[in-house]
């Protein structure tokens, strides 16, 4: 797999849903900013949370890109990556299909989210308001598990890769 197609692929990803992020988790950010405690530093706190969601999603690059990688040294399974590559690259159609408002397939595809994102929803709960430090970053690494297709599109890149670090790196 070329890795720098696959980086430029990903940032395209990214800069073309934007939009997208903007009003979900832009709205999010901004009703976890405004319950951010009035006593300590609110743009730390910020920078802290979205540190939290930016973690996560490596951690989900990491935990996918070492199933790959278990998967690829168990037996000779280049076939299955290249699979999972032509898979990740369809979603990114559908996906941009989603974004140009001419189809919603790809919204299907956060069903898979929904029972971690239940099991973790109690706990995120539990941490809100925000009232301390830790608690703002735990918010941030509960959010980043929130259903997402663009998190399972560049998560699919990752487990193609065949490669834990390479799949937190994507």
């Amino acid at each position: 797999m070329n890795y720098d197609i696959t980086f430029f692929t990903l940032f395209l990803l990214g800069f073309f849903s934007g939009t997208h992020c903007v009003g979900m988790c832009g709205g999010l950010s901004s009703a976890f900013a405004l319950q951010l405690p009035p006593h300590l530093n609110r743009l730390g706190l910020i920078v802290l949370l979205n540190l939290g969601r930016i973690s996560s999603y490596v951690l989900i690059g990491l935990i996918v890109g070492l199933v790959g990688q278990i998967g690829i040294s168990l037996d000779d399974t280049r076939w299955l990556q290249n699979g999972l590559y032509v898979a990740a690259n369809v979603l990114l159609l559908l996906l941009g299909l989603y974004l140009a408002g001419l189809s919603t397939a790809a919204t299907q595809i956060e069903r898979i989210g929904r029972p971690i994102w239940k099991r973790l929803n109690p706990i995120l709960n539990r941490l809100l308001p925000i009232k301390s430090v830790p608690a703002c970053f735990g918010v941030g690494m509960l959010w980043g598990w929130l259903p997402c297709g663009l998190v399972y599109s560049a998560s699919l890149y990752a487990l193609g890769s065949g490669n834990a670090v390479q799949g937190g790196l994507y």
